[in-house]
């Protein structure tokens, strides 16, 4: 595969965000090359042929162009049977070096995957992949029961992952949380998924295009014995920004039924869909009104720290501030220290819980070199950034294009100390 980086397919893939991402995989505002001939619609077996086609096609990587084509003229596939196969095979999560979402094409004779990454760098990712998965399932063996291992794999992807949400194809897939350590609930719904099928349970992904005021938000279904149940991980994950701070229970989105889910925000709107091979449908219920439980395992949460303790994490040093809140007071790690942009992030984890990142002490980034300061945090304002900036080279802050007004504010010279232009990511 040649021509990565300016190939159309890929730029789109990197601009793709995750709540206009999941309306696009639902359908809205896709196009296609050529118009599609009136023919019946194929049957289950004809996708399933296509699917499967597209699996070995995705997985011969090696020896396909840059953007995978895979035959279907002979199956009389319809549109939206094609987008179907093409949500199944990104919806499955395992083959994250392909990028479908709401990136779909396909004319009358093929469906076109494109790669997001080179051949060497596809090979490493796999690898690293594979050793993630063979961790999450170490904690277990045959026999552990299904609703422990979901708890297990669920408190394995929480205690490996910080949410992040940004313009990261990387953050949006499987890989980010199996792999890479940070995903936004795209990259925690996807990567449980790859972990609760490879540990032999039954799931499916749910998305609600309401969720979160209206920025959508997914989870997973799981079926124990006669009963589907709902796991989020992402709002279990306790870190997860504005939106999501619903209370310190840890796993409070663990194994819960439809009612369950429906006291809290995900059912606002619409309501949730549910994907099977790809297909949207609403028949498929969480019934039991408990958590399942087997083998005597019970619901946890780890203690908070104390309002005043100071921790370091991936090079950034940060003091508790209340129970669920911290502020970043110093850029520890050297490497940090001498980089040019510097991210600092929604929220952090401390010994199993998390905390959102509220604010930034004076001369936090006294003596580092970034000139680029790439904000995740909604939830700053003018005292809590106070003086951040003096002693610092920041010329540009970037952060969500819905809090640039207000950070506009909080950072002026005036308040942060250093002048500064704030813009979107």
């Amino acid at each position: 595969m040649t021509g990565i980086s300016s190939h159309p397919y890929v730029r789109a893939a990197a601009a793709a965000l995750c709540g206009a991402a999941l309306a696009l995989a639902c359908g809205a505002g896709l196009s296609f090359a050529l118009p599609q001939p009136a023919h019946a619609a194929a049957t289950d077996a004809q996708m399933e042929t296509a699917f499967k086609r597209s699996v070995a096609k995705i997985k011969d990587y090696r020896n396909q162009p840059q953007v995978i084509k895979v035959k279907v003229s002979d199956l009389g596939l319809t549109s939206k049977q094609k987008q179907q196969v093409m949500d199944r095979v990104h919806y499955s999560g395992e083959y994250f070096w392909v990028n479908t979402l709401g990136n779909g094409k396909f004319d009358n004779d093929y469906l076109l995957y494109p790669c997001v990454y080179s051949d060497e760098t596809i090979d490493r990712m796999r690898t690293k992949f594979e050793a993630g998965i063979k961790r999450a399932l170490s904690g277990f063996d045959s026999t552990t029961g299904k609703a422990q291992r979901v708890h297990l794999l669920h408190d394995w992807i929480i205690r490996s992952n910080t949410w992040v949400y940004d313009s990261n194809y990387t953050h949006k897939s499987a890989y980010g949380t199996i792999a890479a350590g940070t995903g936004d609930c795209l990259s925690f719904t996807l990567g449980m998924q790859v972990l609760l099928k490879r540990a032999g349970l039954t799931t499916l992904y749910v998305q609600n295009m309401s969720v979160a005021s209206g920025g959508g938000h997914a989870w997973n279904l799981v079926k124990i014995g006669s009963n589907w149940y709902h796991v989020d991980t992402t709002w279990d994950n306790s870190w997860t920004g504005k939106y999501f701070w619903k209370d310190s229970i840890c796993h409070r989105w663990l194994l819960r039924s439809d009612s369950g889910m429906r006291d809290d925000d995900h059912n606002v709107g619409s309501g949730w869909t549910v994907f099977y091979k790809g297909a949207l449908t609403t028949k498929y219920k969480a019934r039991s009104t408990a958590y399942a439980k087997e083998d005597g395992w019970k619901k946890s949460c780890a203690k908070r720290a104390k309002v005043g303790t100071t921790f370091t994490a991936s090079g950034v040093t940060y003091k508790v501030v209340s129970k669920k809140s911290v502020y970043v007071t110093r850029i520890a790690s050297a490497s940090k220290r001498k980089a040019t942009t510097l991210t600092l992030r929604a929220s952090v984890p401390y010994k199993g819980c998390g905390y959102q990142v509220i604010g930034i002490r004076a001369k936090s980034l006294s003596g580092t070199a970034a000139k680029t300061l790439k904000v995740c945090s909604t939830a700053l304002s003018k005292d809590r950034v106070k003086g951040s900036l003096s002693g610092s080279r920041v010329k540009t802050v970037r952060t969500y294009a819905g809090k640039v007004a207000a950070y506009k504010s909080c950072f002026a010279k005036a308040n942060s100390g250093r002048s500064v232009t704030v813009r979107a990511f």
